[in-house]
């Protein structure tokens, strides 16, 4: 009996801990839908933001530049890491991340491309998937 009673309180324990994460990751994702949305409204109603698209790729060279990642080694390092379970510095995370490429995004939304955040999170380690 008390094996049992040990039994659900760990599957309740473990329901709830899934229950948070996904509400977390739900908002996120929430959010980053409502934020493309809005970013391909905008781009639509003012067609001229297509020329500023040159402006939005220095401001995005600068956020590398001004965090002091000019030889980013890409997204892949942060596949790499998340599959050989290292960590990923917060200066590279700050720039996978769609906030930096927000004026990118907002010039000219990648209909159908996949931003390098959520290649990050579909790639889970194995261990995660058994």
């Amino acid at each position: 009996m008390k094996a049992a009673l040990n039994y659900i309180r760990t599957l309740c324990k473990f329901v709830l801990l899934a229950l948070l994460a996904g509400s977390i990751c739900g908002a996120v994702g929430t959010l980053f839908y409502h934020a493309a949305a809005l970013a391909a409204r905008l781009r639509a109603s003012c067609p001229w933001l297509l020329y500023l698209l040159p402006v939005a790729g220095l401001l995005t060279a600068y956020l590398y530049a001004l965090l002091k990642m000019e030889k980013d080694p890409g997204t892949d390092a942060v596949l790499r890491a998340t599959k050989e379970h290292e960590t990923v510095p917060a200066r590279q995370a700050a720039l996978i991340f769609p906030a930096p490429s927000s004026p990118t995004y907002a010039a000219d939304p990648p209909a159908g491309k996949e931003p390098p955040c959520r290649s990050a999170a579909v790639s889970a380690p194995p261990s995660a998937n058994s």
